[in-house]
């Protein structure tokens, strides 16, 4: 799935297994690796917990943060088809 970051676009992978969500990969992204990782360390988290792309952003990291949930959003709605 994709979505926008803070400087372009951000690529994700999900695996599904058993119907839940159990990875999310980085495919490619275009923003700072220090603030896009540290984002992505603990959306990806956050969105195999809650097994849902409705998770909170990171502080400092809100515009990748919202990249990274329109791409597992993005992602999760392939899935669906």
């Amino acid at each position: 799935g994709t979505g926008t970051g803070f400087r372009g676009t951000t690529t994700l992978s999900i695996t599904i297994s058993g119907g839940a969500v159990t990875d999310v990969q980085v495919v490619s992204y275009q923003d700072d690796a220090k603030y896009f990782d540290r984002a992505f360390q603990t959306i990806s988290s956050d969105v195999i917990a809650a097994q849902s792309s409705q998770v909170d952003v990171v502080s400092h990291a809100t515009f990748r943060s919202n990249g990274i949930i329109q791409a597992v959003s993005d992602a999760l709605s392939q899935a669906k088809n």
